[in-house]
């Protein structure tokens, strides 16, 4: 077998070693992660375990915003009002009705973490461009940075 072969099975063994609801109610930690289920993916593991943290409060918030609004239209009297509904100022970070969130860094962040880690457990054999008929040695990473030639 090949090393990039080899890498990817490793690759899936180790984020399918992780059950994100253990993660996130705490069953396991994130050193476990990093230690013995995923290492090479740790990172990734703990931005989406950030990820996960940030929509449930934005999910607990938006709850809390519903159980006032019911609680406020419980105790005004039944008169005509203008208009129908309180109006309250749209959040920049939410789009529309939904704890969907606009652009977010940490999902970036998430990407970001996930192409590092993958390219870290695939080894050279799979980054290594070979088709190129540039003078430098090239290889696939996530960001430019220019590789001396060999």
């Amino acid at each position: 077998m090949t090393l990039s072969v080899l890498g990817v099975a490793e690759g899936v063994r180790q984020i399918g070693a992780v059950n994100m609801d253990h993660l996130n109610n705490c069953e396991i930690t994130i050193d476990d992660v990093e230690d013995h289920l995923a290492p090479k993916f740790s990172t990734m593991f703990a931005s989406l375990l950030g990820m996960m943290q940030v929509q449930e409060s934005k999910e607990h918030a938006k709850q809390e915003r519903q159980s006032k609004a019911a609680q406020t239209s419980n105790i005004m009297p039944e008169s005509p009002k203008t208009p129908d509904r309180p109006t309250v100022p749209p959040d920049p970070d939410l789009s529309g009705g939904t704890t969907q969130s606009k652009d977010e860094e940490s999902t970036k962040f998430l990407l970001a973490n996930f192409v590092q880690n993958s390219l870290s457990v695939l080894h050279t054999e799979f980054r290594k461009i070979n088709w190129s008929r540039s003078q430098c040695r090239l290889e696939l990473y996530k960001t430019y940075f220019q590789m001396s030639s060999r």
